[in-house]
């Protein structure tokens, strides 16, 4: 049985020069810090824990028993959610690109275009949905829709946020047959996500 740990998602591979443009971070040494603190829901007490960076300038936070990962150059950050059974073989997981941008002046607007541009070359692209919305008080852009990575049918739900010309994009990838129900689980770890 193949456990597939790293990510799958589409704008991490680099699919173009919308990626690209940044080229990186601000030159200060990061600074990650990771708190735990218990959050109440319906089921029982769930210990969450939270990721802080000061060289992306955001925070975000994600179940304890999730697995993170900040230590891909791609991302920001990775994080994976747990097999459900000995059964599962893929990680539901959310990540964070984000990108400065300083050098170039670029609307919210057109870094979505680019960046649809892109995955839209994806094999079996399929575009569900695309809105505007908003995230951590600023607008943002939804996207979801389907694709092939690595010979495996995935649906991605993405946000693309552009603050003080640093861009951000939010990406949860599951299993067609498993974005239903895991798309609440990502909305409410979205919904954490705070820049700094």
């Amino acid at each position: 049985m193949t456990k597939h740990y790293r990510l799958m998602g589409l704008v991490t591979t680099s699919l173009g020069a919308a990626l690209l443009l940044g080229g990186g971070g601000c030159g200060s040494t990061p600074i990650t810090t990771l708190t735990t603190t218990k959050e109440e829901t319906k089921a029982p007490v769930v210990a969450m824990s939270t990721f802080a960076n000061s060289k992306y300038h955001f925070e975000i936070q994600y179940p304890s028993d999730w697995m993170m990962n900040d230590k891909d150059a791609a991302t920001a950050v990775k994080l994976f959610s747990p097999l459900e059974s000995a059964a599962d073989t893929f990680r539901e997981n959310i990540n964070v690109i984000e990108k400065d941008y300083s050098q170039y002046t670029i609307t919210l607007d057109q870094y979505f275009q680019l960046n649809l541009k892109d995955i839209t070359a994806a094999p079996n692209f399929k575009q569900v949905e695309s809105k505007n919305t908003t995230i951590a008080g600023q607008p943002a852009k939804k996207l979801v829709f389907m694709a092939t990575l690595d010979d495996q049918n995935l649906e991605f739900l993405q946000y693309y946020i552009l603050k003080d010309k640093r861009t951000y994009i939010i990406t949860c990838t599951t299993p067609p047959d498993t974005f239903k129900k895991f798309t609440p689980t990502c909305e409410k770890l979205i919904g954490t996500f705070k820049l700094k």
